[in-house]
């Protein structure tokens, strides 16, 4: 029989597997797009106004993506800071602009 501490530590690791889940999509997200897009890190480094190093950090996952990066983001892919960041699984915001395009 599981005691309390022993099923606190197995949600406690799920919920980190969720998010480490969580976390690569968002870099991976970043990177699928640039590429999709036949772009270079320094293309995306310089709409965002950092280093091309510095933008690469972010794809690596080791630097937090500030607000003000995720909007220009949105905004230049067509889509949305949700499918960004991994919080929405399909590019909703894109598909709909593509209907009423």
């Amino acid at each position: 029989m599981l005691n309390v501490l022993t099923l606190f530590l197995l949600q406690l690791y799920i919920n980190l597997i969720i998010l480490i889940r969580r976390l690569i999509v968002r870099f991976k997200r970043i990177k699928d797009l640039r590429e999709d897009h036949d772009l270079l890190q320094k293309d995306i480094a310089n709409l965002l106004g950092i280093s091309q190093q510095y933008y690469s950090e972010y794809e690596k996952g080791n630097r937090t993506i500030p607000i003000q990066h995720l909007i220009t983001l949105s905004k230049f892919y067509g889509t949305s800071i949700d499918y960004l960041v991994g919080l929405a699984d399909v590019n909703l915001y894109s598909k709909y602009h593509k209907k009423t395009s």
